[in-house]
């Protein structure tokens, strides 16, 4: 078990990549703080997970973008923990920025106030997160905080593939690369500022992950990606769980895109 007896944070744990990162983490022997804004799907979520150590599972509510909540949860941590050896941060994959399709306009429409709403919960909450948790971090021995970006932190959406007139997807709104940028260049600045604390920040950028979505989408975005499919969230998972553990110990920095080399074309 790569992460046995590490106490890892998973911010936005009860979405879909939340929810298969727990499950991989939990089978990696890690204990697993279970945080999200929705304790209706944090509570399914538990029911659901495959776990024959309770102990290894704890979940709660949070808004990331109220400070007295994540203080709260800080000190909660460090009365039963007592330190955190790593953050898996979900924030910038909030489902808002994803599933709300009053954001999905042309550059022309941008709403101003829906714009400010995505960069406080991709990028300021993100920053509120680690602001307040890295000190548990410095308690441990080696620890990792993993950001979860998207390909939009390297490439421009093909704009194309969510056209209506051809595919039942809007464009994707400018928040979205905007936010994935951020979060790479948060990632790597944290990574050389804590560095010498022997805390480590990388970040993944993962390319389309099936799921559920229409077979015309797929087809048309497997023709751009050199392995000729899209991922499956298990072999997002797998990266998650190396820059967790110990065998990535001399790696900090990191954008580790995982996009079946869509970015390279």
């Amino acid at each position: 078990m790569e992460l046995k007896n590490k106490i890892i944070l998973i911010v936005g744990a009860a979405g879909l990549i939340g929810s298969n990162f727990s499950q991989s983490l939990i089978d990696n022997g890690a204990v697993c703080i279970l945080a999200d804004k929705d304790s209706s799907k944090l509570n399914k979520l538990k029911k659901r997970l495959n776990c024959n150590n309770p102990k290894q599972i704890d979940i709660k509510k949070i808004d990331i973008l109220n400070e007295k909540q994540i203080i709260s949860l800080r000190k909660y941590i460090n009365i039963k923990y007592k330190r955190l050896d790593g953050i898996v941060n979900l924030v910038a994959n909030d489902p808002k920025l994803n599933n709300d399709k009053t954001n999905f306009k042309t550059f022309e429409d941008t709403n101003l106030l829906e714009f400010q709403k995505d960069l406080n919960v991709g990028i300021t909450g993100m920053i509120l997160v680690l602001k307040h948790f890295v000190r548990l971090l410095k308690v441990s021995k080696n620890a990792s905080v993993v950001n979860i970006a998207s390909d939009l932190s390297i490439i421009s959406p093909d704009h194309r593939l969510y056209s209506k007139k051809k595919v039942d997807y809007n464009s994707k709104p400018i928040s979205d690369s905007i936010i994935k940028h951020g979060v790479v260049g948060l990632t790597k600045y944290l990574a050389t500022y804590y560095g010498s604390q022997n805390i480590r920040f990388n970040s993944i950028s993962p390319g389309g992950i099936l799921h559920k979505q229409k077979k015309i989408f797929q087809k048309k975005i497997s023709k751009l990606i050199p392995l000729g499919r899209m991922a499956d969230i298990n072999e997002i998972s797998s990266s998650l769980i190396y820059l967790l553990s110990d065998k990535s110990s001399y790696t900090t920095g990191t954008n580790l895109i995982v996009d079946g080399g869509r970015s390279v074309w």
